[in-house]
């Protein structure tokens, strides 16, 4: 297996699943600035 296949693979399993959401829906957003 090369070396791009391994790092396909590991951001597979990193991969977040977002709720479906549509205009007019209120969400939450989480953010941190750096200085």
């Amino acid at each position: 297996m090369d070396l791009l296949k391994i790092a396909e693979a590991a951001f597979a399993k990193e991969k977040k699943e977002f709720p479906a959401f549509k205009s007019g829906d209120t969400i939450t957003v989480a953010y941190r600035i750096a200085e």
